[in-house]
């Protein structure tokens, strides 16, 4: 279910309701900073709040996600992961989405057609997804 709402090719899943929805167990919490790292098969997210429950599922919307062909070190965004491109959409005539599998999970990227042309993004290619909102669904 997951994999196919995160389809780029649906055109009933794409516009404003274009994401992915992640599993992820919550595994470590920073009290200072009110936020919660959650385990996934791509990796970790850290998300704003405390959760101390079983699994949740974890909404990531396309157009909170953009991509690098390098890591970022030095970025106000905490969630940085290394992924492949498995498949590129024309969305309209200015954006494309992106999907990107990490681990057995995957994100979708909105980015604009010039951004992916400019980079040079082709399927198979390894990029970082920076992540920069994740909303919690119980």
């Amino acid at each position: 279910m997951h994999q196919v709402l995160s389809r780029t090719d649906l055109p009933q899943l794409g516009g404003r309701n274009a994401g992915a929805i992640i599993e992820g167990q919550p595994v470590e919490y920073d009290r200072e900073f009110n936020l919660t790292a959650f385990q996934f098969s791509g990796g970790r997210l850290w998300v704003p709040g405390s959760f101390e429950s079983s699994p949740l599922r974890l909404r990531v919307s396309a157009s909170d996600v953009s991509l690098s062909r390098t890591r970022a070190e030095s970025s106000t965004i905490l969630n940085i992961l290394p992924c492949r491109i498995v498949a590129i959409d024309a969305e309209n005539s200015a954006a494309d989405l992106i999907r990107l599998q990490l681990g057995g999970d995957c994100l979708v990227a909105r980015i604009t057609r010039r951004s992916s042309r400019v980079l040079g993004l082709k399927t198979g290619d390894e990029v970082y997804a920076q992540i920069k909102s994740v909303t919690v669904r119980r």
